[in-house]
């Protein structure tokens, strides 16, 4: 927690407020998806077919076009 706080509260100011949670958000996104397609920590194996696939792509493109406005 301490290095998200850290780390937010150095790139904003860079990249933007928007941006750095634009890229936060993706990036939970594909961690969360390789974490269950791998069972890391222990987690239930989800193997990422087209389906998810597709379903993070429409997540992260949604996250973007609501940046862009």
């Amino acid at each position: 927690m301490a290095f998200y706080l850290l780390s937010i509260t150095y790139i904003a100011p860079h990249f933007g407020v928007g941006n750095a949670i634009f890229y936060i958000l993706v990036g939970q996104l594909i961690s969360a998806a390789m974490i269950d397609h791998f069972g890391l920590f222990g987690a239930q194996i989800s193997e990422l077919d087209l389906k998810r696939t597709c379903g993070i792509v429409l997540m992260a493109l949604g996250v973007w076009m609501a940046r862009q406005s």
